[in-house]
Parts: structure tokens; sequence; C-alpha cells
């Protein structure tokens, strides 16, 4: 004998197109935008430029009370934590940035907890809720890992043979003793030292426009193949700097014109520490240019590189986004490390002094000086917002580089 049951919500056919009309279309550039900033540029409608800045200024005057008289409770926390997490988490003002995760109801509070132990570099990655369920298992379990270390460590330096990145091979050990000195690094150290197991990651350098930065090759020691993910991290790309653009038309009509500069993080993944657990999988390996050993290293921050590092720097950096928006009204996305924020020009000085606080009260570092326009890879006008009109072009150097391209493919074909 079997039983059928039917489940789900009986509506007719009418109340079925009044729901889809609710949510709107998948494509409309509102439903990119986050409900949290939605929100707030429907409050920044609300008030005039002085009422804006009041209104920050009353935020900002009410939290750097509550720093002071969370000074001792700090120093206290960064006692009881592990030494070399505490080396890296030391200018942080991490139990402000709970208060006040705390105040705006935040829906993702282990945060606090994760960044406060260090983020583990193997092992299931957390489910935030944050974002899209994907779900990725582990190819290899933790011993598996080891395993793997042991029987590679007689080849590891092949992976430095020569002609393999030779011209950042300077670059990249300056680099590197810059990371030591500032207390991100131990070593260097001869490889009989890092015991067997232990996997050793090469660091090398790729070319990012004019600058140079340094890979640390988790995949090739096998570090992340031993990491389980289950969701999908969504950083804020330019959909979601459009929309809001969008919306800021929308609702936001009027004479003035509008601004939009980038604000970003400096050395965004070494302001977070790795769980000391994970000190055994946190050994990189660099070719020095001139004896031409390959010599080891131990991070006690964040490698660029590794899976977990994502995940676990994207899910501060989120909550970062969320307290912007949500307690200081300021309207910004959130690209990994850069804040991309929108605003009236008659309240641009008092906006980046806001963003300038807020990042000194919860203790981040971030670039003060930089370039005013949008990231994301390309130039984004919105001076004409009040007129209704936004601009989103390639660079200067990317127009050069597809027309060199271009030229290339014309010539090739002569």
């Amino acid at each position: 004998m079997t039983e059928t049951q039917v489940w789900g919500v009986p509506w007719s056919e009418q109340q079925f197109v009044e729901q889809m009309v609710k949510f709107g279309h998948p494509m409309t550039l509102r439903s990119c935008l986050p409900e949290v900033l939605r929100e707030a540029v429907e409050l920044y409608q609300t008030m005039d430029v002085h009422e804006r800045m009041a209104y920050r200024a009353n935020k900002l005057g009410f939290w750097l009370r509550r720093l002071c008289e969370l000074k001792d409770d700090e120093a206290k926390l960064k006692r009881s934590m592990d030494a070399d997490v505490a080396r890296i988490l030391q200018p942080k003002n991490i139990l402000l940035w709970k208060d006040m995760l705390s105040a705006m109801q935040y829906s993702d509070m282990d945060v606090v907890t994760e960044f406060c132990q260090g983020t583990e570099l193997v092992g299931c990655v957390a489910k935030t809720g944050l974002w899209p369920q994907k779900f990725q298992p582990a190819t290899i379990g933790v011993e598996e890992l080891k395993d793997i270390a042991v029987k590679e460590r007689h080849l590891f330096t092949q992976q430095f043979g020569d002609g393999i990145q030779e011209q950042f091979l300077d670059e990249v050990w300056s680099k590197t003793l810059e990371e030591v000195e500032a207390g991100i690094l131990v070593g260097p150290l001869p490889l009989h030292e890092v015991p067997p197991e232990c996997p050793l990651s090469r660091r090398f350098g790729i070319a990012q426009g004019s600058k140079m930065r340094c890979i640390d090759d988790y995949s090739r020691s096998s570090v992340n193949s031993a990491v389980q993910t289950c969701e999908s991290p969504k950083p804020h790309t330019l959909d979601v700097y459009a929309a809001l653009c969008a919306y800021v038309m929308t609702m936001c009509q009027g004479g003035h014109r509008w601004v939009g500069r980038t604000f970003d993080l400096v050395g965004a993944y070494r302001q977070c520490a790795i769980h000391p657990s994970s000190r055994q999988f946190a050994h990189i390996a660099v070719r020095h240019p001139v004896s031409r050993d390959v010599l080891a290293f131990r991070m006690r921050a964040l490698p660029f590189g590794s899976v977990k590092s994502v995940h676990s720097f994207l899910r501060v950096s989120t909550s970062l986004w969320f307290l912007m928006v949500k307690e200081f009204l300021v309207l910004t996305t959130n690209y990994f490390d850069d804040f991309i924020t929108l605003g009236h020009d008659t309240e641009a000085a008092s906006l980046t002094a806001c963003i300038h606080m807020f990042f000194k009260l919860v203790g981040w570092a971030f670039a003060q000086e930089g370039p005013k326009a949008p990231a994301l890879g390309v130039t984004i006008n919105v001076s004409r917002l009040n007129e209704g009109l936004g601009t989103v072009g390639n660079t200067d150097h990317r127009r050069e580089e597809l027309l060199q391209t271009l030229d290339n493919i014309l010539t090739a074909k002569l």
C-alpha cells in the first residue's frame, strides 16, 4: 500500500503571478542589490547632507567612547591568545567590532570567533549563510596530505628549476624579507629544519599591471586539496555597483553631483592570522636570488593562494562592509579588499573622513591615499547620476592592450 502526499502553498494562478511580480525578474539590476544596501539608499534620500554628516558623526562618537570602555578587556583578550595569533591581530579592536556587529544583529557572529582563533588552512570551511550553497569535497585527508609531503620532499627543489620565474627572483626575495621584518613570516629556515610531513608551498611572483604580487602555491603542495567547502563566496562585482548606481538614480533625484571612490585595505590577507593547529601546513619556500638555495619560511598570517584564505577573509570583509552600510550610512560595495563608495560631492570630504575613522576604530590598515575612481578593472563615471546617466568603460591601459591585440591580429593575417 502506498500513500501520495503533495506539499506546497496553494496559490491560484493570479496569486502566483502576483508573487512573481513582487520578487521581480532575476535579470533586473535591482535584484543584484543586497537588501541592506537598498535600505541604506532609501534612508539616504530622506536626509539632507547636513543631517547625514551629523548622523555619521554621532555614530562615530558613540563607538569611539565604547572603544575607550573596552580598552582593558581588549588587552586581556590579546593576552589570552596564542602568541603568533596575537602578534598578527594586535592592531585590531576585536571587541568593538563584535559589539558593532551584535548591535546591528549581524547574522554571522561566528566570524569573530574564527578571527580570534585564526584560520585553519585545511579541513571544512564553516557554513556562514552569507553565500549560495555549493559543495566541493576535499579530495584528500590531512594524513594523506602529510604522506604526500614526505614522498615529495626529496623532489621539491625541482619546482625551482632554472629559468622558472627568473625575472622575479630578486623582488620575491625582497618582499619575503620585508614580511619577515614585519613579523608576518618566520625564517629563513634550511629545508632540513622543516619536518618532512609538513608540506612546502612554493612562492613565486606574478605581474599585476605595474606591480608584482607574491603567490604561495598551496594547490601544488596539495594543501588546498585537503579543504572542503559548502558555499561559493560572491564578492560584489561590477553588476552590484551598477545596480547601486541605478537605484540611486531612481531614488535620489535632485541637482547634486555624485562622486565615487575606492578605499582599499593594505595587505588584507596579512591582517588575518593562521590557527596554531595549521602551522604545520603554513610553510612556504623561496629561492635565494644569489646563492640559488631554496629556503623555507613559516607564515603567521594568511597566504595569498590558499582556498581557506579566500573564504576566511571574505567572511571578515563582508562584516566590515555590512557595518559601513548599516551603521554609518555609507553607500558602498565590497570586492575582496576594495570598498567602492558613492556619495554626493557636497559630502565627499566628510564621507572620506567617516570611512577613515571607521577603519581606524576597528583597527584595519588601509590606503589613506589612492585612486578616487572605482576599480574592478574599469572606469565608472557617476558625476551625472543626478541627470540619469552613468557610464562604464575600459581603462586607458586596457583600451591600449585591446588595440594592440587587434593590430597584431590584423598584421598576422597580412
